[in-house]
């Protein structure tokens, strides 16, 4: 699974189909304590876009 940006690659005797409803668990392993601000950062920016 991959995020297409500029275009599908071109492989020869390879077929790329599109996966309706496909979903995909992503986890970020950070240290225990407060998050820093990059993280905090991160993580607001992805609850915008979910």
């Amino acid at each position: 699974m991959f995020y297409e940006v500029t275009g599908l690659p071109e492989i020869p005797r390879v077929a790329i189909r599109p996966l309706a409803g496909l979903t995909l668990t992503t986890s970020l392993a950070v240290p225990p304590g407060p998050p820093t601000p990059a993280v905090r950062h991160l993580l607001d920016t992805l609850m915008r876009v979910t």
